[in-house]
């Protein structure tokens, strides 16, 4: 609705517009009968737009070819982290010695962000706990005491769980390139990272390994028990901070101050009439 919205502002008004996309507007688990209605959105959101916002290259790229646009016209933006929540991030307390304790936050989805893989994992390894904060949806709490739900909390206390846990688990979405945005919240809590891919062009897998910030699997059980073994004994040997690129250098593109400096500087690129993203 607020594209359709922005569209007719624009139209009515005469103004220059940014369009936000996030993730394109005809994802794979659009349902099938609006398909062409998502698709002819989306076309004229690129046509009408000075520029359009994404926030992965992989779906910029995904854009160009199912509409033929020029890719100078869609800027990357991501989802960032703050620098204040990561600065206090390094004094958070953590107990050393088993179990590795896991949290993940947000949302699941049976057929598109599932946590099954994770709970088979679990039922086969020993001194490795998940806290899940968030909609547990279909997936139900699972036996055996490993994994605990502890539902919707407030950001603050969200931010809080994920600087004191041991790895932070990331789940990828099935049939999509889209990165979710919490694998950058999560740069900021400064704490290992466990991406469990689900689709074979997930572009989180060649973004968490570039950056050294955590270990990517396939959402197999068996991958991610071995994993999560070796993710284990770097805790019990006190090596698994040191075993990734925690800092913030890294990540210093991902932070809301960089990407915000960026938005403004578009922004006034497109008022100017300067053409398009950089």
């Amino acid at each position: 609705m607020d594209l359709i919205l922005g569209l007719r502002l624009a139209r009515r008004f005469g103004l220059p517009l940014i369009s936000d996309l996030g993730d394109p507007v005809l994802a794979p688990y659009t349902p099938r009968w609006r398909r062409a209605l998502h698709r002819s959105l989306e076309r004229s959101v690129l046509a009408a737009s000075a520029s359009v916002l994404v926030t992965n290259d992989a779906t910029r790229e995904l854009l160009c070819r199912r509409h033929g646009v020029d890719r100078s016209r869609i800027t990357v933006l991501s989802q960032g982290y703050s620098e204040d929540v990561a600065l206090e991030a390094v004094t958070a307390q953590r107990p050393s010695g088993l179990p590795l304790k896991l949290f993940y936050s947000g949302s699941l989805y049976r057929g598109l962000r599932s946590a099954a893989p994770v709970f088979e994992a679990l039922s086969r390894i020993e001194d490795v706990e998940l806290v899940i904060a968030g909609d547990a949806g279909e997936e139900g709490v699972p036996a055996g005491g490993r994994v605990r739900f502890v539902g919707r909390l407030s950001h603050a206390d969200v931010l809080e769980w994920q600087r004191r846990s041991d790895v932070l688990l990331s789940i990828g979405n099935a049939g999509t390139v889209q990165v979710p945005g919490k694998i950058f919240e999560y740069f900021g809590a400064r704490r290992p990272i466990l991406h469990v891919a689900t689709d074979p062009a997930d572009a989180c897998v060649s973004l968490v390994a570039s950056l050294r910030r955590g270990v990517c699997c396939t959402a197999e059980p068996e991958q991610i028990v071995a994993v999560l073994t070796r993710l284990r004994q770097l805790k019990l040997d006190g090596q698994l901070d040191a075993s990734f690129e925690l800092g913030l250098k890294s990540v210093e593109e991902y932070s809301w101050k960089r990407i915000g400096d960026r938005l403004s500087q578009l922004c006034d690129r497109v008022v100017q009439g300067r053409g398009h993203a950089s």
